[in-house]
């Protein structure tokens, strides 16, 4: 049986530490980065929101890119150690990089949506929460949480990009049959990866095994075409790799 060669379809940095982990198993890798991040200039009013960040009941971490720029901040506005607010995660990735800065996560959503956050929340009522967010985040969430009587500030703290520049090697990948599987982590990787591709290269994909991580990945996935979608039940390297091998 020969090796099988998966394409990665992250940000540059989240595809870098899926490389970094998967050194030693029996998978060829690949990576094509296909959005990226950066910190929103934030207005008056969500500045003043989180100048009283140590005052929430709890945090709501959807991504691990949130919890990064989060600590940035508070790197930026205390200069000694704070008891942060009480961390609340969709994934164990994210609830890995909450840890790492200090925060202490009470509650890992089972699967990794925000929906599933929402729905599984524990006692929500009356908690003023703080969902630090990307700009395309589903806003369903909040209003999910607040059903069930919860106070939530979102804040649109990161642009989320999605990247269009042609991917040579990728497409030629694709066009000579040398994937085996791809790994999806969110529907705007999704979207940046046919941009990268192209049309022609894309259709070549829908064919292959498309690892979702994520109910609302594998919905999209399904909803353009690929034939084969395995929903992998968290963002973890055993759950990828389980879903190749």
């Amino acid at each position: 049986m020969s090796m099988p060669k998966i394409l990665l379809t992250r940000n540059a940095q989240g595809n870098a530490v899926w490389e970094h982990e998967l050194q030693g198993k029996p998978v060829e890798v690949h990576s094509l980065a296909t959005i990226a991040t950066k910190m929103r200039f934030l207005n008056v009013r969500e500045r003043e929101v989180l100048q009283k960040f140590l005052k929430f009941d709890g945090i709501i971490f959807t991504s691990a890119a949130a919890v990064g720029y989060i600590a940035d901040m508070l790197r930026d506005k205390y200069a000694g150690p704070q008891t942060l607010p009480p961390a609340y995660v969709v994934g164990e990735k994210t609830a890995e990089a909450a840890r790492a800065q200090g925060f202490t996560v009470v509650f890992v959503a089972l699967q990794s949506s925000a929906v599933d956050l929402a729905d599984t929340f524990p006692e929500p009522a009356g908690k003023r929460l703080l969902w630090p967010h990307t700009t395309i985040a589903a806003t369903q969430f909040k209003a999910l949480l607040e059903a069930r009587g919860a106070h939530v500030e979102a804040i649109a703290l990161y642009e989320t990009n999605i990247l269009s520049y042609p991917a040579p090697q990728t497409t030629a990948l694709l066009r000579d049959h040398q994937l085996t599987h791809i790994v999806f982590a969110s529907p705007s990787g999704v979207r940046g990866f046919r941009a990268r591709v192209g049309e022609e290269a894309f259709a070549n994909a829908l064919s292959l095994p498309a690892l979702a991580l994520g109910a609302r990945t594998a919905e999209y996935l399904e909803s353009i075409g690929f034939h084969d979608v395995r929903p992998a039940p968290e963002a973890t390297i055993e759950a990828i790799v389980n879903g190749i091998l």
